[in-house]
């Protein structure tokens, strides 16, 4: 049995007007594409797929030390954010802290956000 979990923020839109940052190599899928019940049938033909939507709460301080701890220790987020320059590096981060204020239920004192994720069981067939 394989178990596999893809966060997706509510809303990417933003974030995705920058394509140096997100698209793969030509050629390639992208991975969020995984957090998906179609892709991971393409992925897994023949076996057994059970998919859930679960949600995953962040929580933390703040959106800037959510972004700081992301940006520090988060491969996907440190990487993206290493590969631009001084410009995109706070283009990115406005966006970022952006989308964390815009789901934000934590008020000015806390950052809450529910982020919705695929949950998968996969058994071979």
């Amino acid at each position: 049995m394989t178990t596999t979990t893809a966060p997706s923020p509510p809303d990417l839109a933003a974030i995705k007007e920058r394509p140096q940052a997100t698209n793969p190599p030509a050629g390639l899928r992208s991975p969020a594409l995984r957090g998906t019940e179609a892709r991971l049938k393409e992925l897994f033909p023949g076996q057994w797929v059970q998919a859930t939507t679960q949600t995953f709460t962040f929580r933390d301080r703040s959106a800037a030390h959510w972004l700081d701890v992301f940006r520090t220790w988060y491969g996907p987020t440190n990487r993206t954010s290493a590969a631009l320059d001084t410009a995109g590096q706070i283009a990115l981060e406005a966006d970022l802290l952006a989308l964390a204020g815009e789901h934000n239920r934590g008020g000015p004192d806390a950052l809450i956000v529910p982020s919705p994720y695929l949950e998968a069981v996969i058994m071979k067939a």
